[in-house]
């Protein structure tokens, strides 16, 4: 019963942090909406799109930081969901609970389904946005099946960045592991801006950096819709939605183990 009742006073507080992310959120589709106008593109798939998983390499570094605003947004707010609770029940969690891996993995879930509300939410805020501005569907089926490829990459990025931040709690600072992933998703970004400039392999290379897979209009196995819009451009030859979700679910489940055995083997005071 307490166990429940710590998750639901996370939920709770959450879910008043979201509040903040939706008016980020809301901008950001403002923002893009007003892009999508230039263009003479009003569809709500270019909007999403643009809002979620599409950036120009080299160009400017707006479209970046409201690319990954949203992102480090939600990191930061459930950067320490498992080591403030750790911290003020470790007695009574190792005690009533019996296995530590067992505790973890459950905390874990909680921030999947965290993660997944808050990407939904985000997604139907841009929606709105959109809908508002008299955008619509170019092609629902083919575009329904593009935005729920993206919100998958979406929700499985951040939660690799969650995974970091949390795991890398149990062994330093929780400040510490936030940077991490600050720091990976940022490099990320950049690095594929200079490969893509400056190295004749560089387009390769970028496949193997992790924001990279979230970027859905850099892969070459989507629908053919973005370039009928003359939005999206930059392709990935070989560069496929199902690598990068293998891709990012192997990291995550490296994670995912690295933190149970730490957590088995930490001493609790």
């Amino acid at each position: 019963m307490n166990m429940f009742f710590l998750n639901w006073k996370m939920m709770r507080g959450a879910f008043k942090s979201f509040l903040f992310g939706i008016g980020l959120m809301a901008i950001i589709g403002i923002y893009n909406a007003y892009t999508c106008t230039m263009f003479e593109s009003k569809n709500l798939e270019s909007l999403l799109l643009l809002s979620f998983g599409h950036l120009e390499l080299g160009k400017e570094i707006f479209p970046v930081l409201f690319w990954i605003a949203p992102q480090l947004y939600l990191i930061w707010i459930l950067r320490n969901c498992i080591s403030s609770e750790l911290n003020a029940n470790a007695v009574y969690i190792f005690t009533r609970t019996g296995k530590r891996a067992k505790w973890l993995l459950s905390k874990l879930l909680f921030l999947l389904i965290l993660n997944l509300l808050y990407w939904l939410i985000q997604f139907t805020v841009v929606y709105v946005v959109g809908s508002i501005a008299g955008f619509s569907f170019y092609n629902i089926q083919e575009g329904i099946q593009l935005i729920f490829r993206q919100y998958t990459l979406m929700v499985l990025l951040s939660y690799f960045y969650i995974l970091i931040v949390n795991i890398l709690s149990l062994k330093s600072n929780v400040i510490i592991g936030y940077f991490v992933a600050v720091f990976i998703n940022i490099f990320s970004i950049f690095i594929s801006s200079f490969f893509y400039k400056y190295l004749e392999k560089g387009p390769t290379l970028i496949k193997f950096l992790p924001s990279s897979q979230a970027i859905i209009t850099w892969h070459d196995s989507i629908s053919g819709f973005p370039n009928r819009l003359g939005l999206f451009e930059f392709r990935l030859s070989g560069f496929s939605v199902m690598y990068s979700i293998v891709y990012l679910i192997i990291f995550c489940l490296v994670f995912i183990i690295y933190g149970c055995y730490s957590i088995e083997h930490m001493d609790i005071v």
